[in-house]
């Protein structure tokens, strides 16, 4: 590896050079606020004439079987594709005869000295190639306006340096004299250095890499040139536009399905790197696999584009959106298309995950619990369908039922008490479109759009009883009027769906009904029975709440099963479970993947802490010598007879209760940054 200081300008010169990206490279993503920083960086040189201004650094090889003045850009693809933009601007100005300079010769001097070589043999004769679609929006540069992709932010940011340097009135001579003011540090890689391994320790100035970023580099970058182009148009490519450029979020739900645990979005690149060397995964059967599921993850995301049975349930699903269920929907989908459960069973699935998510939601129970749920429960399944003759969907109901506590499935007389109870119109707009959506439509093939209608405006959501109180309906209310007031105005009996919010105001009940219109008027199902009133009191709205009641217990049924589960032999808990362990028997505990048999706590709280140790030295070592951090002590000092020594450098605080000794563990995973669920916890049975 060689690097030498350098201006970018003369990086770019020279005959004969050309700049590839390579495929494994992402797309080039700098928008407006990168390209004004620069701009504003450039016009600063331009006032102090002799600075220079350090612009990173650019990481290139030899491009194989390429000329030999062609580079394969490594790291700094993003500023060298912006600077390349920003010179191409220069030059259409000049050639429009928007701008003047004094140099004569600018506009032929920046397009042969850095953006075109003529003498090129290839028929592409511009120097710098982007990867697909960025290199079509670039090229399309030095043509006609009317080809221009506009969507790309290639295009965009040359129209935007186009825009300030006229509206500025720039002098582009000052302009192309600061950028090559622009210092970089020039690194070269030669055959035997590891091109992966350097790209892992740069820290580049431009936008910080997407975990989905540095998989693709991991899996395209150690490969032949042509095989590269081949796995990027065959694969890679499509897996990109399939999950809709989400690739980072796709990653963490396919890793999630495959490892059986929660994984940290930031912890994603290097967790796909150990998955794939430890079960030696093929380079091409690895992307196949995630083709295959990028496929399946479209469908989740996107469900309209499908023709699937089940694609309205996928829908209200993905209306409510809990990200938490992806891997298990990839799960159940992937389960459909190798034929090992049908589409029914599929719809099954659905309607038992969506009411027990929207239950949870309208009960008020807490949405972390939902981690541990989805991301174990997809192997709980699979072992315990190999167990028995019990079919998938039975099995899912039946563990999703069997959760207690916070992650509890709310039986009808809770649910229902708070749907009642609960102020519905305080809720976030997602949730009531969500549920206003389901209750007007429920399963009907005649659907109502009515989210669309809510977000264009063309419903909203009424207040049948007023929000204010008019003397009229002070009296049709009766005397405990400001109690019944109180107890509904934003409880669902007194809520509906209307077109005609404004024009309904606060007025009486019987205009509300008659007027032009009005609820009797009405083609939604909601105003069914609203219409058949003559007036509104609380009579009518606990009549309305029993018909709702029984239209809820349909749409967001509680299911039953028919798995019977062998006799238990453990309970088993995560970190995360709010639950006392004292005088609990400890069995065996399962951390990163690896399960350890113990007879007692300490002995589990010892063996944890010396795995924490060595993955994560340096941040027990700081909380060694954190004086405030009494969990950890150095053996350097005298040590009072609770602390147990590990090793020659430290000793925890090991002879405590039980419930200390977890609370200390969910404090050391939160320092590491690791999730609680990463320790189970398998105790005997009471």
């Amino acid at each position: 590896m060689k690097g030498e200081a350098k201006k970018i300008i003369k990086f770019l010169d020279g005959s004969d050079k050309r700049f590839i990206i390579p495929v494994y490279q992402r797309n080039y993503s700098w928008q407006k606020k990168q390209c004004e920083k620069l701009f504003n960086d450039l016009k600063n040189l331009i006032s102090k004439p002799d600075s220079p201004h350090f612009f990173g650094s650019i990481v290139s090889s030899q491009a194989e079987g390429e000329g030999k003045e062609d580079y394969l850009i490594i790291d700094g693809q993003q500023r060298l594709t912006t600077i390349s933009i920003l010179l191409v601007a220069i030059v259409k100005l000049l050639a429009e005869k928007l701008v003047s300079t004094s140099d004569l010769r600018l506009e032929e001097k920046i397009t042969k000295k850095h953006l075109v070589d003529e003498y090129q043999d290839d028929q592409r004769k511009i120097r710098l190639k982007p990867i697909k679609d960025d290199c079509n929006a670039f090229d399309s540069l030095f043509g006609s306006q009317d080809d221009f992709i506009l969507s790309s932010n290639v295009t965009k940011n040359f129209l935007y340096f186009k825009e300030r340097i006229i509206e500025e009135n720039i002098d582009v001579s000052s302009l192309y004299e600061a950028i090559s003011r622009l210092e970089i540090i020039d690194i070269f890689l030669h055959k035997e250095d590891d091109p992966q391994l350097i790209f892992e320790s740069l820290n580049s100035t431009g936008l910080a890499l997407e975990e989905g970023d540095k998989i693709r580099n991991f899996i395209l970058m150690g490969l032949k040139p042509k095989l590269q182009e081949e796995y990027y148009e065959k694969y890679w490519n499509k897996i990109e536009k399939l999950t809709h450029y989400q690739v980072s979020e796709f990653f963490k739900d396919y890793l999630t399905l495959k490892l059986g645990r929660s994984v940290v979005i930031r912890d994603i690149y290097f967790t796909f790197k150990e998955y794939i060397q430890e079960n030696n995964i093929q380079t091409e059967e690895c992307l196949k696999d995630l083709l295959n599921f990028s496929k399946l993850y479209e469908v989740i995301v996107k469900p309209t584009i499908s023709n699937r049975s089940y694609a309205h349930l996928l829908l209200r699903l993905q209306q409510l959106e809990f990200t938490v269920i992806h891997p298990l929907l990839l799960s159940i989908l992937d389960l459909q298309n190798m034929g090992d459960i049908t589409e029914d069973e599929v719809s099954e699935s659905l309607r038992a995950i969506e009411s027990y998510l929207l239950r949870r939601l309208i009960v008020g129970l807490p949405t972390n619990a939902l981690n541990k749920v989805f991301a174990t429960i997809g192997r709980d399944i699979e072992r315990r369908v190999q167990q028995s003759s019990a079919t998938y969907v039975e099995v899912l109901k039946y563990l999703l039922l069997s959760k207690e506590e916070s992650s509890r499935y709310p039986k009808d007389e809770e649910f229902i008490q708070s749907l009642f109870n609960k102020n519905i119109y305080a809720m976030s707009s997602k949730n009531k479109m969500y549920l206003f959506s389901c209750l007007e439509n429920g399963d009907s093939k005649e659907q109502a759009q009515v989210i669309e209608k809510l977000k264009d405006g063309t419903y909203s959501i009424e207040h049948v009883m007023p929000q204010t109180l008019s003397r009229e309906w002070k009296v049709d209310l009766g005397v405990e009027n400001e109690i019944v007031h109180e107890k509904y105005l934003h409880t669902l009996p007194n809520l509906t769906l209307t077109g005609y919010n404004s024009v309904y105001s606060n007025k009486p009940f019987k205009d509300k009904l008659t007027i032009k219109d009005g609820f009797k008027d009405s083609n939604l199902r909601l105003n069914k029975y609203i219409s058949s009133c003559a007036q509104w009191t609380e009579t009518e709205m606990l009549e309305r709440m029993k018909l709702l009641t029984q239209r809820a217990k349909e749409i967001w049924s509680l299911p039953t099963s028919t798995y019977l589960p062998p006799e238990k032999i453990t309970d088993d808990y995560t970190l995360q479970d709010d639950i006392d362990f004292t005088g609990r028997n400890l069995i065996s505990f399962d951390l990163f993947d690896t399960t350890y048999k113990v007879d007692n706590w300490k002995s589990m709280q010892i063996h944890v802490v010396n795995e924490l140790y060595e993955k994560f030295t340096d941040i027990i070592n700081d909380l060694i010598l954190d004086q405030t951090f009494d969990d950890l002590k150095s053996t350097s000092g005298q040590l009072a007879n609770q602390y147990h020594v590990i090793n020659d450098e430290f000793a925890i605080y090991a002879n405590c209760s039980t419930k200390y000794k977890i609370s200390m563990l969910r404090d050391l995973f939160s320092r590491c940054g690791l999730d609680l669920t990463e320790l189970g916890l398998s105790l005997k049975v009471n």
